[in-house]
């Protein structure tokens, strides 16, 4: 994990291009299709958050998961410019160690 210490600094930098609001969009679209109403939303390898924050900011309740704890502290420190009704939880977990019984109602994974 001591690749991702360097990685988290620059991390936005590299990825500027990636058009979060899009992907957002797009998942939007894919929440509208589901069987249940999705509100709670975990977003696997969530990296820097950026995201999270773009799902936060349309009203969902969101949960982040990394297992790098310097990505964590990068989408943890942009919540001092965001203003949402219901601030992301950022969770340090493996994804194969993962268990949040039951609390979510759509899982996104970004991996870019």
């Amino acid at each position: 994990m001591a690749s991702y210490e360097f990685l988290a600094g620059s991390y936005d930098a590299l990825t500027t291009d990636v058009g979060y609001g899009h992907w957002a969009d797009y998942l939007e679209r894919h929440f509208q299709k589901a069987a249940i109403p999705v509100h709670t939303v975990l977003d696997l390898a969530c990296g820097t958050g950026s995201l999270t924050w773009e799902l936060a900011r349309r009203g969902y309740e969101m949960i982040g998961v990394d297992r790098s704890e310097e990505m964590l502290a990068a989408a943890q420190e942009k919540g001092m410019e965001e203003t949402v009704d219901i601030p992301p939880l950022f969770l340090h977990q493996s994804m194969e160690m993962l268990d949040l019984y039951g609390t979510i109602d759509a899982c996104v994974c970004c991996l870019d």
